[in-house]
Order: structure tokens, then C-alpha cells, then sequence
């Protein structure tokens, strides 16, 4: 059970409970008592620009505007997207973001 878990640990006590053919409350019971595991939630922390990063955004923006007051063609090679992009995030309930962890790890 302890390999099934770690495997994947976003599995709910119910998928396990199913998969090795042990009722639902003694999986449970397994899972929080002995393997001492619990439930814990991801969260989504929005990322924080540093000084530099901020500065280097300035700059591109500036450089962008000198580009489109000097180039009458400038506005044909732009492509325009999102002004916030975030990389990897893919939005999904609470409850699906939620995984096993060991009492002892952060």
C-alpha cells in the first residue's frame, strides 16, 4: 500500500482502497495510523517580481516603444498575447490538488 501511495500521491483512499480489495475504513485507518500520512492541500502562490526583474521589464518597454516611434513597419511584426503568463499552472479544484504526505515532511 505504502508503494501504491508513493507511486501516486494523489490517489483518494477510495482508488487504493478498490485497487488492493481492503474496505475503505481499514485503508483509511492504515493510511493515518500506521503509515502516520495525511491529506495536505497544495497552494498557489502568485510569483513575486525582484527589483531586477522589474528593471529588465522597464527596459524592454522602452526599447519597444524607441522601436515603434522610429520603425513605420514595427507594428507588422508584433505578436501580441496575455500580459500575465504563468508557466505549468493548470487551475483545478482544491480537492484535486490535495496528495499524501508524510507527518514529517514541510
Amino acid at each position: 500500500m505504502r508503494e501504491i501511495i508513493h507511486a501516486d500521491r494523489r490517489l483518494t483512499i477510495r482508488e487504493v482502497a478498490e485497487e488492493v480489495r481492503v474496505a475503505f475504513g481499514m485503508y483509511q485507518k492504515i493510511l493515518t495510523e500506521d503509515l502516520r500520512m495525511r491529506r495536505v492541500t497544495l497552494k498557489f502562490v502568485p510569483c513575486l517580481l525582484t527589483a531586477e526583474q522589474k528593471d529588465d521589464r522597464v527596459s524592454i518597454c522602452t526599447d519597444l516603444r524607441d522601436q515603434a516611434q522610429n520603425s513605420p513597419n514595427f507594428m507588422s511584426s508584433v505578436i501580441s498575447g496575455d500580459e500575465c503568463w504563468v508557466y505549468g499552472y493548470d487551475p483545478e479544484r482544491k480537492q484535486m490538488s490535495s496528495q499524501w504526505s508524510i507527518s514529517s515532511s514541510p
